[in-house]
């Protein structure tokens, strides 16, 4: 396999490869254990420029990635019982009738206002509200983060051009931490390389999280840290 391999050790690495990104044309693949929201971002624009887009992070719920992860995810709501207002307008209605004529006949006015709470839920709608990947499920893969043996590996695959290095894709990594990297310019590194990314939860075992629990746990309440 014939390959054009640059090596680059700085403390702005962005700028040798986040152009790159910017400018992908048909493939961007992200492998990164945080991110900042701006280039999950950059994804999502890739992915509705019609882009084979993928990314592969964990589930570390720190502030930036945190807020990375919300831009990744959309929250769905699916109708499984459409309300029905009449009901629930009578029942309202119901209710203080009802207690009101307690005040005079107790059995009646209390039969009234059971009714008339009975009435308004029975017309309550149901929904399922979920959290979806806005790059398409299998797009966007979270792994456990275990702190012992995390998922650490940071890859990029843009285009032809494969990206491997110490530097995770948040504006700390990308812009003032000393990182390194080799970028590798080879299509058949890049084919091979995709698919080794594909499978990763069968060949090392990770535990994948679900999308749906995602986008529900980074809107929850978490300790943060901001990258």
């Amino acid at each position: 396999m014939m390959a054009d391999v640059d090596v680059k050790i700085d403390r702005k690495i962005g700028s040798f490869f986040l152009d790159s990104m910017k400018n992908a044309k048909e493939r961007l693949w992200i492998m990164s254990p945080w991110l900042s929201p701006e280039y999950a971002r950059l994804a999502i624009e890739k992915k509705k420029q019609g882009l084979n887009v993928k990314v592969i992070t964990s589930n570390n719920y720190v502030r930036g990635h945190k807020e990375a992860l919300q831009e990744l995810t959309e929250v769905r709501k699916e109708v499984k019982k459409p309300e029905n207002r009449k009901l629930r307008i009578i029942g309202i209605i119901l209710i203080p009738i009802g207690v009101i004529i307690a005040i005079f006949t107790a059995g009646i006015g209390l039969i009234l206002s059971v009714v008339g709470i009975i009435l308004y839920f029975i017309g309550r709608g149901k929904a399922l509200i979920y959290w979806i990947s806005k790059i398409g499920e299998e797009n966007l893969l979270v792994y456990n983060y275990i702190p012992a043996h995390p998922v650490h590996a940071k890859v990029y695959i843009i285009d032809d051009l494969v990206v491997v290095g110490s530097v995770n894709l948040t504006k700390i990594g990308l812009q003032r931490s000393v990182e390194s990297v080799a970028l590798i310019k080879s299509g058949e590194l890049a084919s091979d390389l995709s698919k080794i990314l594909s499978e990763l939860d069968k060949t090392i075992r990770l535990k994948r999280i679900p999308n749906y629990e995602v986008g529900k746990e980074v809107r929850a309440k978490h300790p943060s840290r901001r990258f």
